[in-house]
């Protein structure tokens, strides 16, 4: 007995799967950073009642400014504080001997990830049944 099994239409379903995914991951991903980035900029903005709550005492809007995002690679946005805008933006996250630290972009990774990764799980799975059809 010989066993088989029928996988015409296979190539053609997988370069429309990939043609999806293409499509699809560079828009779920750019809106992740968006996410990321306007928590990020919104936990170092605030009024007059924040004072005392935020990571920076003094809101001038300069390190809010200095969050920016770029495009490394397929799939891969970094979002980071500028140097050439706010120079003392990684002594306010990270710390120093006289300061502790206020992770005001490290907090804003830490309670997103799951969401992204859902995100993004979302949207590959989303477009894979989207080619079922």
């Amino acid at each position: 007995m010989i066993a088989g099994c029928d996988v015409s239409g296979w190539n053609r379903k997988s370069r429309a799967v990939r043609r999806e995914l293409l499509r699809t991951i560079p828009r779920a991903v750019q809106e992740i950073s968006d996410d990321v980035h306007r928590r990020t900029v919104k936990n170092l903005s605030g009024g007059v009642y924040l004072r005392g709550i935020l990571p920076v005492r003094r809101v001038t809007g300069t390190l809010a400014r200095s969050i920016q995002r770029a495009n490394v690679s397929f799939g891969l946005i970094a979002v980071f504080a500028n140097e050439r805008i706010a120079h003392y933006a990684k002594y306010v996250h990270n710390g120093t001997r006289f300061m502790p630290p206020r992770r005001f972009l490290g907090d804003v990774i830490t309670e997103r990830r799951h969401w992204g990764h859902w995100k993004l799980k979302d949207s590959i799975i989303k477009a894979i049944r989207k080619v079922g059809r």
